[in-house]
């Protein structure tokens, strides 16, 4: 059987939310005061989690698991707090992780931090899997083309083939068309033009 089940419309949802939502709450920290939102708004959510991935990984594509600290205090202090560090990344790192700051602003955060830190870790993993697919999808290619090659170079004189491309690469274009009439004249045949 069905429990009674009540439809709610988008406006009385708002209502119900704004209940139970909580305001943001201002936090002294080492006599500066800083503001610090409960929660994030998906936009926020999702722009939080992929910039904690991708501080993970550098330029070229690399993981940096010694870098999912850092990344996580930044992200915890720019998204949840008006607190904008500039400047050297040592010195920020130094401040997330020589200070309980991180600690006390996730004390006034109502988000699921957990689920957020294992969204983090999965995405990453995800993104690991992926990069290991590309590579080895790259790497099949490479052999198919390189099989293939080696299917259609079969019967052929490897050595010979080296030395005309030796002499072809010394030649210019004009030579190069000279010795294929000169070819055509002592065989008696003539090479198809290509239109």
């Amino acid at each position: 059987m069905k429990e009674n089940q009540t439809k709610i419309g988008v406006n009385q949802m708002k209502k119900i939310i704004n209940i139970f939502k909580k305001e943001a709450s201002s936090v002294t920290y080492e006599d500066v005061s800083v503001r610090v939102k409960p929660y994030l708004s998906f936009e926020e959510y999702c722009k939080f989690i992929l910039e904690a991935v991708d501080l993970c990984f550098s330029e070229d594509g690399k993981y940096h698991p010694y870098l999912k600290k850092f990344a996580w205090g930044y992200c915890v202090l720019y998204y949840y707090t008006n607190i904008r560090v500039t400047g050297n990344p040592v010195q920020l790192w130094e401040y997330i992780s020589h200070t309980d700051v991180i600690y006390q602003v996730e004390k006034h955060v109502s988000d699921p931090l957990n689920e957020m830190r294992a969204v983090i870790d999965e995405t990453i993993q995800t993104k690991l899997v992926e990069e290991s697919a590309e590579k080895s999808s790259y790497l099949h290619a490479i052999e198919n083309t390189l099989s293939n090659l080696s299917e259609s170079m079969q019967g052929v004189d490897a050595r010979a083939l080296l030395e005309t491309a030796q002499k072809l690469a010394n030649k210019d274009e004009r030579k190069i068309a000279e010795s294929v009439l000169d070819l055509q004249s002592a065989c008696g045949t003539k090479v198809k033009e290509s239109k």
